[in-house]
């Protein structure tokens, strides 16, 4: 392929596009696929606070905004 020339030049680059190509498949097909999530997500959230329901609390933000637990030990408070 040294003495190809031309053909060869467009041969490499056909194979350079290809591979980078591929190799950003990945990358778009994930944050396609969380764009898509995200976009659901937002849509219902409106649709919930259109209607006038409450909107759930993640379990990741649960602890932050529940109660104490009953262990007869009160959260020190800073005034």
């Amino acid at each position: 392929m040294a003495d190809g020339g031309e053909a060869a030049q467009k041969m490499l680059n056909g194979w350079f596009w290809s591979i980078v190509f591929m190799m950003s498949m990945p990358f778009a097909i994930v944050a396609s696929l969380g764009g898509y999530m995200y976009w659901i997500v937002r849509k219902a959230r409106r649709a919930q606070a259109e209607n006038g329901e409450s909107v759930p609390v993640p379990a990741c933000h649960a602890a932050q905004h529940s109660t104490p637990a009953r262990s007869g030990v009160t959260p020190a408070t800073t005034s």
